[in-house]
């Protein structure tokens, strides 16, 4: 069964995948988002074709496929910008030239999470939420021949995990919150939410009404004008018994005593 969602006005139709079906929001602690924490289903989101698209997180992640496993990574005229995100273990932003002859530089040590491009000037977001600290911060990063400076623009109270552009605006889901950056000015649009805990791993928007982030055991749907969410939770998969002979159990008379 297809869930269509029809938002007037603009026509949008949605159709949330039939193997998700909505489901309350769980208390941060409680025993149902416990059992979200502990579930092997990873879910994440893009938009393909005007539709909303649902696979493996590691199918949609815009990751560096590499012998360097970089988190991140932006190609300018004559390298690539690369970031690398170990969790506590840190990480590091580093540009890589495109003539191999010559040496990586390492910019900053951190965790980084995106590094994009607005409005002709550079910029990355670091990020971690580990041990009840979460916590990140938006930098601007310069260039000046053959050096590399960077200035911090911001921080923010959660640690942005997941991004997507739309409409000029950079959409972020954090560990707990969720953020719109208009022109570079932060909006915190939802606040200690229940995904966190539950890894945000993806952010896709159709428009205001219909942006949608991809965690751990489901998907959420993001009104942003009527501030309003909704969780889908991923249906548990249905393996089907293994009927043959030497599977069924083997009646005996024998006593167990």
């Amino acid at each position: 069964m297809l869930l269509p969602f029809l938002c007037y006005g603009q026509q949008t139709t949605v159709i949330i995948p039939s193997d998700f079906i909505e489901t309350a929001q769980p208390m941060v602690g409680s025993s149902d988002w416990s059992d979200l924490i502990h579930s092997d289903q990873e879910c994440a989101v893009s938009i393909v074709h005007g539709m909303l698209e649902v696979r493996n997180p590691f199918q949609n992640r815009n990751a560096c496929m590499d012998e360097d496993d970089c988190y991140c990574k932006l190609e300018i005229r004559d390298g690539i910008i690369k970031g690398k995100n170990w969790g506590e273990w840190g990480g590091e932003l580093y540009y890589e030239p495109t003539d191999v002859k010559k040496l990586n530089i390492i910019i900053k040590k951190g965790n980084i999470q995106y590094i994009f491009e607005y409005n002709h000037k550079l910029y990355f977001i670091e990020g971690l939420a580990h041990l009840g600290m979460s916590s990140g911060a938006l930098f601007e990063l310069n260039r000046t021949r053959k050096k590399f400076n960077y200035q911090k623009i911001f921080d923010f109270e959660d640690a942005p995990a997941a991004f997507t552009f739309f409409d000029g605006k950079l959409l972020i889901a954090g560990n707990r919150n969720f953020y719109v950056l208009d022109q570079l000015k932060k909006e915190l649009v939802f606040k200690d939410m229940f995904w966190s805990g539950l890894y945000p791993n993806s952010v896709a928007a159709l428009d205001e009404k219909n942006v949608f982030i991809g965690i751990r055991s489901g998907i959420v749907k993001l009104d942003l004008i009527e501030k309003k969410a909704t969780f889908y939770k991923k249906k548990e998969v249905q393996r089907p018994v293994d009927r043959t002979p030497s599977s069924l159990p083997v009646m005996s008379n024998r006593s167990e005593f």
